[in-house]
């Protein structure tokens, strides 16, 4: 319980956590995770591997316009609502708009909840953020569900999940599900060095065909005229960015997924999958994804757009 009061003031994603961003990452999670849990190999076994993982569960101030976010999602019967009240029971914390779950609680309860031999491994830099993550979700899921949060043993505390993925693609299989995170890095030149870690994953992915785990990748913009012209092919190419990577995926003819929305902020979702998934999958997509939509329309909290298409 101590973990509640413990801080992470660094963390950016203390001010973004259920916001629209989230609330659309966090659907398309919910539902990769029901349509792989329900077909072999995931139905036995599935590793989740996420970077970056957060803290598992963030407070909303009282004032917050996410509550009113959150609250129109209470209001009815979705996927989301219901992923966050079984996240939050979990840990103890109330289901009334003061907290929000973050991905690795929402997905860890879920893991835990499924039959079959599941595990979740969270890669977050941060230590202090870890810290938090890992206490919550010992109380959450601790003896029903094998959790790994590593990076105490870094010579800084730092553990870099992304290069651990690109360096761990060509070991894992199909049940090895990967969830990656890499906020607002795609035209800054100060991170071209995080743009080629994410080539060498999309080269590692590639190089697997058709033994090529799951993988999903979430986009945000904080210029939002930069965003639309990423998405649109319209801006200038820069080395390893957005438009790079999605030519070569593209070139890959891989059985993949884009997700576009701007709801305050532009964001995007690449979801890669076997063959067979992509159509019931983009299915429950669209389904899911219209109950939120809908609901957070009628409170006058909903996105400006959103589409699910072929990549």
């Amino acid at each position: 319980m101590p973990w509640r009061r413990w801080k992470d003031p660094h963390n950016p994603e203390n001010r973004n956590a259920g916001n629209g961003g989230d609330v659309v990452k966090h659907v398309v999670h919910a539902t990769l995770l029901d349509v792989l849990l329900a077909r072999s190999p995931w139905r036995e076994q599935l590793r989740l591997r996420e970077c970056h993982a957060g803290r598992a569960a963030y407070p909303i101030p009282a004032g917050d316009p996410r509550r009113q976010l959150q609250a129109s999602l209470l209001a009815g019967d979705n996927r989301l609502a219901a992923a966050q009240r079984d996240a939050l029971a979990a840990l103890g914390l109330p289901h009334d708009t003061s907290w929000y779950a973050g991905s690795a609680a929402l997905a860890a309860t879920r893991l835990a909840a499924a039959p079959g031999a599941h595990r979740y491994d969270g890669y977050e830099w941060a230590p202090d953020t870890r810290a938090i993550a890992r206490a919550a979700l010992l109380e959450a899921v601790g003896g029903e569900l094998p959790v790994d949060m590593p990076g105490d043993d870094e010579p800084d505390g730092r553990f870099d999940g992304e290069t651990h993925i690109a360096q761990s693609l060509p070991e894992w299989d199909e049940r090895d599900v990967i969830f990656l995170d890499p906020f607002g890095i795609w035209r800054r030149p100060k991170l071209a060095e995080r743009r080629r870690r994410y080539r060498r994953i999309v080269e590692g992915y590639l190089a697997r065909g058709s033994s090529a785990p799951p993988l999903v990748i979430f986009f945000v913009w904080s210029n939002d005229e930069a965003g639309y012209e990423e998405l649109e092919g319209a801006a200038e190419r820069v080395a390893d960015g957005y438009g790079e990577l999605k030519a070569r995926l593209v070139d890959g003819h891989l059985a993949s997924l884009l997700i576009r929305w701007r709801w305050h902020l532009t964001c995007a979702m690449w979801v890669l999958v076997p063959d067979p998934l992509l159509d019931p999958l983009r299915g429950a997509l669209e389904d899911n994804l219209s109950e939120v939509v809908s609901l957070a329309g009628r409170a006058g909290v909903g996105p400006e757009s959103l589409a699910v298409r072929p990549l």
